[in-house]
Order: C-alpha cells, then sequence, then structure tokens
C-alpha cells in the first residue's frame, strides 16, 4: 500500500498539500502534534475533516502531543534564549519546534513502515527560518539518513509572483502576508474547503496558534535590522540537536 504521512496544522499550506497530493497514496495520515506554547490543537478537526469528507476514507488524521519530546530536543524558553546567544539566531523556539516535529516523525514512519513524509513549507514565507531553503534542505538529509523520503511539493508555485509593495513587505516581516495565499485559498474554495474568515494571509479557525513564539518573532522583527541571522549558526544547531537525538535513540 501506498503510504504518506503530512505535517498538519489545519493552515493554508497543509491543507492545500493535502487536498493536491491525496490522489497519489492509498493512504494519506495527517498529523498535527501538540506543542509547547501552542492552544486551539482542535481547530485542526475542522480542516481535516474537510479533506476527508472530499477525498475519502483514505485520510487519518491523529493529533498528537509531543510536548515532552519537544522540550527533550529543544528545552524550555530559557535553554532557548541561550541557544540564540550560543548560534547567533534569533528563533530557536520556533526553529527547534519545527526540528523535533521532524525528528518525532522519522519515529513515527519507522515504527509504523510509512516511506514518505509530506511537508507543506512554502518559499514565500519569507519570515519562517523553518522554511528557508537552506533549512529545508537540512531536513531533508535526515530524513533521507533515516531511510526516508521527504517531499516538499509546493514550495514554490510557477504561477506566484513577488509583490514589491512596501507595505506588503512590512506585513511578510510580520509574518502576516504570504504571496502564495490567495491563489491556495481560491483552490480550496473551490473544492469546497471553508477556511473561515482570514486576515490577510492569516487563517486561524482551522489551526492551532503557538503564543510562545510570539515572544520570539516580534524582537526578531526589528532586530534582523541591525544583525542578520547567522546562517552558519542555525544550521550548526540543527546538526548538534539531530546529533543528540541519535545519541540518545541507540
Amino acid at each position: 500500500m501506498n503510504k504518506a504521512v503530512l505535517l498538519f496544522s489545519g493552515g493554508i499550506d497543509s491543507t492545500y498539500l493535502a487536498v493536491k497530493s491525496a490522489p497519489l497514496y492509498d493512504e494519506l495520515i495527517l498529523n498535527t502534534y501538540r506543542v509547547p506554547g501552542m492552544i486551539n490543537v482542535f481547530f485542526s478537526k475542522r480542516a481535516a475533516k474537510q479533506v476527508a469528507d472530499l477525498c475519502g476514507k483514505k485520510i487519518t488524521h491523529n493529533i498528537i502531543d509531543i510536548k515532552n519530546f519537544i522540550y527533550s530536543i529543544k528545552g524550555n524558553v530559557g535553554a532557548c534564549i541561550g541557544d540564540n546567544i550560543k548560534y547567533d539566531f534569533y528563533c530557536s523556539w520556533c526553529l527547534g519546534c519545527r526540528l523535533a516535529m521532524h525528528l518525532y516523525t522519522v519515529e513515527f514512519c519507522k515504527k509504523n513502515n510509512i516511506p514518505v513524509v509530506l511537508e507543506g513549507s512554502n518559499f514565500y514565507d519569507s519570515e519562517s527560518l523553518a522554511q528557508n531553503e537552506d533549512v529545508i534542505k537540512a531536513i531533508r538529509k535526515i530524513y533521507e539518513e533515516e531511510g526516508l523520503n521527504f517531499k516538499t511539493p509546493f514550495y514554490y508555485e510557477d504561477n506566484t509572483t513577488i509583490s514589491k509593495s512596501k507595505l506588503l513587505f512590512i506585513m511578510r516581516r510580520l509574518r502576516a502576508y504570504k504571496d502564495s495565499t490567495g491563489a491556495r485559498v481560491k483552490y480550496l474554495k473551490d473544492n469546497g474547503i471553508n477556511l473561515g474568515r482570514g486576515f490577510f494571509s492569516t487563517y486561524r479557525s482551522t489551526q492551532p496558534s503557538c503564543v510562545t513564539s510570539f515572544c520570539f518573532n516580534a524582537p526578531k522583527a526589528l532586530l534582523v535590522n541591525f544583525h542578520k541571522e547567522n546562517r552558519e549558526g542555525y544550521l550548526r544547531y540543527i546538526a548538534d540537536k539531530v546529533r543528540l537525538w541519535r545519541m540518545r535513540s541507540k
């Protein structure tokens, strides 16, 4: 049986990915992870149910509490602030959380004999460090080393152009706008998926929110104007966390 796991928040990108990918698999498992700082995790059920209604019984949705696993990878708020200083970048809370989700997914897939992992990372979410091209490349390497196939099939969209509006530039910096959102929302609506009312590129009625991440992202929006994030630092952070995870997993 052709099976895949999809990291599913219930937001635009993961729902878009689920609908577009469902015809390719006999079974598509949507995993929503409950992580530290998250609220409204069960909102994801609203999007998952609509995907299942559209795509049929091949869709399974799991909500899995992995808070303890997340802490074991990235530590608490204090540890993340320390890592920001140590590795010279601003968002170890968010990057560490995303990395831990992937490491948990590796364990989940190997336990359940699932060869493919799908994720809705988006090139147009330019202010999300966890979705940078070099981070995605590092994540893909982890999966490959574990014998799994990691795919981000809609990372780019041929019909998406990046607006040069100064207002939208500011909104991108605040993570309130992505250039790909409008077309994806239209596609989902055309297929009967209702994500509720949105504010620019933000739709929260079908996905969880992280209240802690704001404490890291808000200062970053200002600080990056004076000191850029260290690319080698956050890639070294990923490598160090993966090495410790593998040591514990032996």
